[in-house]
């Protein structure tokens, strides 16, 4: 969580620099560009990890 936390205040910042930089047609962009990323990386983190709970539940007792 502390990973997918700092990910997002850095992408949040980065994007939404470059939005302000593009006028107010693009503002709010920034922050759903970041959280689309974020969202997605934590759902890949997600799916990874109930990929092995199976095997970490009955083959490592």
């Amino acid at each position: 969580m502390l990973l997918l936390s700092g990910l997002f205040v850095m992408l949040n910042l980065a994007f939404t620099a470059v939005t302000l930089q593009l006028g107010p047609a693009w503002y709010g962009y920034g922050f759903a560009v970041s959280l689309l990323i974020v969202v997605a990386l934590a759902i890949y983190l997600l799916d990874r990890k109930l990929d092995r709970l199976e095997y970490e539940t009955y083959m490592l007792q």
